[in-house]
């Protein structure tokens, strides 16, 4: 059961006069891609990145090294390089980095690495300084009582400790670390604190379809305990199969899902955090310009 998006994003990805578009398109294909397990599907998205690697637009050709990496597929490693020359420092700088994960992904054995939580979203091409203290609270999965041999939430929770682990602005609380301590080593290194909490709030498998999906819901609470946002994502994952469903396969499309859900979250989350550091930025770059003026004045 491939994506019925993926036909129409690849169309838009070669035809689109909007640059924009194109960037979104690479971006959707690039996450269909890394959690079904349709290999027609998954086929049919490398074939169309890998054209739009000589795309003119060098937002899209940026976007184009980073899914591919995300995707793993040593298929990529030729275009990869090709973008590892372009002329945009930047271009070159995921290209490379695209090329070292599929490098070091083929290496460890290319088995269900992606579907087991290990991909990290291209996360690690930011170089931005350490400025959050994050760690992982309580997490609930009553709602997926039906899959309780599978442990949703130590899945989520331990998959969601390698991706904050991958985000070069933050350092990742120790677990079990009191809340004292918490604000405390914070303040020392002059770091924002804040815990992740949540739960798998729908997780279902349809067996004769060979479909699972999954929702998951994130609350970001400061060292005071206050709620910072709250976030919701949903994942899907599919295979095609005309075989009956098996626990191997039950596993990854479940866990699939829920890899899809939680790569939702911590986009939005790392967005935040960006957003966080530029706003921290201006202000000090504002204050420094106060500053100045008054001395000046005098």
């Amino acid at each position: 059961m491939a994506d019925s998006r993926t036909e129409y994003l690849a169309e838009l990805l070669k035809n689109s006069g909007n640059f924009r578009s194109r960037v979104q398109a690479v971006k959707t294909l690039g996450q269909i891609a890394t959690t079904t397990t349709h290999v027609k599907e998954k086929s049919a998205i490398l074939k169309a990145l890998m054209a739009a690697a000589v795309d003119k637009n060098e937002s899209v050709r940026l976007m184009v090294a980073t899914a591919l990496g995300n995707i793993g597929d040593a298929k990529a490693l030729p275009t990869l390089k090709k973008l590892a020359k372009d002329k945009i420092s930047e271009v070159k700088k995921q290209a490379n980095a695209s090329i070292s994960k599929i490098e070091k992904k083929s290496a460890a054995g290319d088995d269900t690495a992606a579907l087991l939580g290990l991909d990290d979203e291209g996360m690690e091409a930011e170089d931005l300084p350490d400025t959050f203290y994050v760690g992982i609270g309580a997490w609930g999965d009553k709602k997926a009582k039906d899959f309780a041999d599978l442990e949703p939430k130590k899945y989520i929770k331990k998959t969601l400790k390698k991706k904050l682990g991958k985000m070069s602005a933050v350092v990742v609380q120790p677990d079990g670390e009191g809340a004292e301590s918490i604000k405390k080593k914070a303040k020392k290194k002059g770091l924002t604190a804040y815990t992740l909490t949540g739960s798998v709030s729908k997780l279902k498998l349809d067996e004769k379809k060979n479909q699972a999906s999954a929702k998951l819901q994130m609350v970001v609470l400061t060292s005071d305990g206050n709620m910072a946002m709250m976030l919701s994502a949903t994942g899907a994952a599919s295979v095609e199969s005309s075989g009956n469903m098996n626990a191997s396969r039950r596993k990854d499309l479940v866990y699939s899902a829920m890899l899809s859900a939680m790569n939702g979250l911590t986009e939005d989350l790392w967005n935040h955090f960006k957003k966080e550091i530029k706003t921290s930025k201006g202000k000090k770059k504002k204050k420094k310009k106060k500053k100045g003026g008054k001395k000046k004045g005098k």
